[in-house]
């Protein structure tokens, strides 16, 4: 009985993480106006006097010299801290551009890229099912293509750059706390520069002294360390497979959010995509339960 009360209280962790993650375009859409480069460089900084104390707070040891003094460690994890950057700059950006539908779009794609990406770099063989997927992926994004005649640069980019991500981050033996806490680390002095720079040309939004923005650029710390947190604290707790479908509620709620409260255009062409993918999803999700079974 127990067993299964810690089961279902880290099934509901993963879920509030989800849920933050796909409701996250609701925080960003308010610092519409301020530089989507100013915001990720504040979203970092931010992170950082918010991890430190999460951290502390969940009793999680401070390993950084550790990784400072193993090399592998120490450069995947500059490797994956400019990734995490990209992904947070193109997610930033995208919703500070009215292309909310283009994020859920990559989020939705992105456990198809992980897919490919395990077969590419991992050596792992596929199935009749993981093929189909695949396939119904690459019409996806080709009918992306032939409807606005050119590739869904945003989609794609959040799906490539969080795929590699967690490829390379699964090849790191770091917990995930002292993992996000180097990458936030090793990121910082690009952000603090952009930032002195800004302020340099009198354009840093901080310094307007607009307590509405500032407050929100302080809480993008917050908004970014919570939901890992959760995250991390579920993760080992839970089955994959059910990680797996729990994982589609983000994207699921952001697609939500786009049509129905940013009332973004959703045309017969994006239809077709997002169609396509979700039928991708389906063989993912079967082939998920076979190898449960």
């Amino acid at each position: 009985m127990q067993n299964k009360d810690h089961q279902t209280k880290n099934v509901l962790l993963a879920i509030a993480a989800f849920v933050w993650w796909g409701l996250a375009p609701l925080f960003f859409i308010m610092l519409n106006g301020v530089d989507a480069l100013e915001i990720m460089s504040h979203r970092i900084i931010w992170s950082l006097l918010t991890i430190i104390p999460a951290m502390w707070l969940l009793n999680k040891k401070n390993k950084i010299l550790e990784i400072i003094k193993t090399p592998k460690l120490f450069f995947g994890l500059i490797i994956t801290g400019f990734l995490i950057g990209i992904n947070w700059l193109v997610y930033v950006w995208a919703i500070s551009n009215g292309q909310v539908l283009e994020t859920s779009l990559g989020y939705f794609i992105n456990p198809l890229i992980s897919v490919a990406l395990g077969i590419v770099f991992l050596g792992e063989k596929l199935n009749n099912r993981k093929y189909i997927a695949l396939l119904l992926v690459v019409l996806a994004v080709a009918n992306q293509i032939l409807q606005h005649g050119s590739l869904p640069w945003v989609s794609l980019s959040l799906a490539f750059s969080f795929g590699f991500y967690g490829l390379i981050r699964k090849k790191l033996h770091v917990d995930s706390f002292n993992g996000l806490l180097m990458e936030i680390i090793i990121t910082l002095p690009f952000a603090t520069a952009f930032l002195i720079w800004k302020y340099n040309i009198g354009e840093n939004a901080f310094f307007s002294f607009q307590w509405q923005i500032n407050s929100l650029l302080i809480l993008s710390g917050i908004i970014t360390i919570v939901p890992m947190a959760l995250f991390a604290a579920s993760v080992k707790g839970i089955k994959l497979s059910t990680m797996g479908f729990i994982q589609y509620l983000a994207p699921s709620i952001t697609f939500l959010l786009a049509v129905f409260v940013f009332h973004e255009p959703l045309g017969s062409g994006q239809i077709v995509s997002f169609s396509l993918i979700w039928l991708a999803l389906v063989f993912i999700s079967w082939d998920a339960l076979k190898g449960l079974r």
